[in-house]
């Protein structure tokens, strides 16, 4: 294609065919018969992959080529080429149909079940929550299927961090210190140095540590 600058329009009206065959010319005779298929993608650009040859198969077809012979042609099995031109005839476009998938096996009622159980109760496991809705259902879902609803709210699994636990010996020593202090103003506790217990060193070369 042929412009004038790099930064400016192209000269060329329609030269990518998005108005069909407007503005061009059949320069030999025998093509007049030929279109322009639809790619995939809002505005065709995703184009296929050269491997696919479904989208001349329309073209060959309107050139009088009988199935068979465009088969040979685009080396594709007989019952691809019947397949894309009923897909054609019945929708007006080669494009695959929209695939439906697996439906869900649970529906929005219990998707928000599982949520507001899982938010009542951050400490509820997957099976423990799985094993809980399946209670109220026939067929029963897999813990992977409730952790995959979760994920859809925001809600990642996490594992809860783990405290060290008072002995009985250490909480009637709290305790003691606590009655013990119990009397103490403000002006006592402005005398403590409150530290995190972390060991520090004078220098390099003392070994002691102050806490």
């Amino acid at each position: 294609m042929w412009t004038i600058n790099s930064l400016k329009k192209n000269l060329i009206k329609n030269p990518c065919a998005l108005e069909d065959f407007k503005y061009w010319t059949i320069d030999e005779n025998g093509g007049d018969k030929w279109r322009i298929e639809d790619l995939p993608g809002g505005f065709g650009e995703l184009f296929p992959n050269p491997s696919v040859s479904k989208y001349f198969v329309t073209s060959y077809r309107n050139e009088g080529y009988s199935m068979r012979e465009i088969a040979k042609k685009l080396k594709i099995s007989y019952n691809g080429v019947y397949y894309s031109l009923q897909r054609t005839a019945q929708t007006g476009s080669n494009q695959s149909r929209k695939r439906s998938g697996r439906p869900r096996c649970t529906t929005k009622q219990e998707d928000k079940h599982i949520r507001v159980s899982s938010l009542r109760n951050r400490h509820l496991t997957g099976p423990q929550l799985a094993s809980s809705l399946n209670s109220t259902r026939k067929t029963p879902v897999s813990t992977s299927t409730v952790k995959r609803r979760l994920r859809d709210f925001g809600l990642q699994g996490r594992v809860a961090k783990k405290k060290p636990y008072l002995r009985l010996a250490n909480k009637r020593k709290r305790l003691r210190w606590a009655k013990e202090h119990r009397q103490w103003t403000e002006e006592d506790w402005k005398k403590v140095l409150w530290t995190d217990a972390k060991g520090e060193q004078c220098c390099n070369c003392c070994k002691r540590r102050i806490l």
